[in-house]
C-alpha cells in the first residue's frame, strides 16, 4: 500500500528537491516524516504488532508527501498529473482484484499460487493500462527506445511492451 502514494510522487520528489541544491529542505521534509512516525510507532506497534507497523508507515508517508508536493508547486511551478495517476491507480486496481479473487480460490503450494498470480496479474495490467489510457503508443515507444541499452536481453523485455503496443493499436481502431 505504500506504493499507493508513488502516484502522487513519493518516490521521485525527495530526488526533484535534492536535484534543486535544497537539501536542506528535504531534511526538514525527512524530520516531518520522523516526528509522525516516531509517536505513531510508539502508541501502534506495542498495542497492533505488524498492524501497527503498516498504520505507522503508511499514515507517516502522507504528511511528507502533502510538504513535498506543496513545496514542488510554490516554489517549481511544477504539480503532478492527477488524471494520468488515476488512470494507472485504476489499471492497477483492476488487476489487482482480479488477481486476488483468482489466487484467493486456488489450494496450490504458495510458490505456485505466487507464480500464477504473477501471471494473471500481468496479464491483466498488460490490457488493463491502455483500455484506462494509463499508457499509450508514445509511451510504449519511449519505454523500447530506454530498452535497447540493455542489449539481448531486451529481446525479453520488449514482448510485454509489443503486446501492450497490440492492444492499443486494437482498441484504437474500435
Amino acid at each position: 500500500m505504500i506504493y499507493l502514494f508513488a502516484a502522487f510522487g513519493s518516490l521521485s520528489v525527495g530526488a526533484l528537491i535534492n536535484s534543486q541544491g535544497k537539501t536542506k529542505t528535504n531534511l526538514k521534509i525527512t524530520l516531518a516524516t520522523l516526528a509522525t512516525a516516531l509517536p505513531l510507532s510508539i502508541i501502534l506497534i506495542p498495542t497492533y504488532g505488524i498492524t501497527g507497523l503498516i498504520t505507522t508507515t503508511l499514515i507517516s508517508r502522507f504528511p511528507s508527501t502533502i510538504i513535498s508536493l506543496w513545496w514542488i508547486k510554490t516554489h517549481l511551478a511544477a504539480k503532478i498529473d492527477l488524471s494520468s495517476s488515476t488512470r494507472i491507480l485504476l489499471a492497477s486496481t483492476l488487476a489487482t482484484t482480479i488477481t486476488y479473487i483468482t489466487t484467493s480460490q486456488l489450494t496450490q503450494s504458495s510458490w505456485i499460487v505466487l507464480i500464477i498470480g504473477t501471471l494473471i496479474f500481468l496479464a491483466t495490467y498488460t490490457v488493463a493500462a491502455p483500455l484506462t489510457g494509463a499508457i499509450n503508443k508514445t509511451d510504449t515507444q519511449n519505454l523500447q527506445e530506454t530498452l535497447e541499452g540493455f542489449g539481448p536481453l531486451s529481446y525479453i523485455l520488449k514482448i510485454p511492451l509489443n503486446l501492450v503496443e497490440r492492444v492499443i493499436i486494437i482498441f484504437q481502431k474500435s
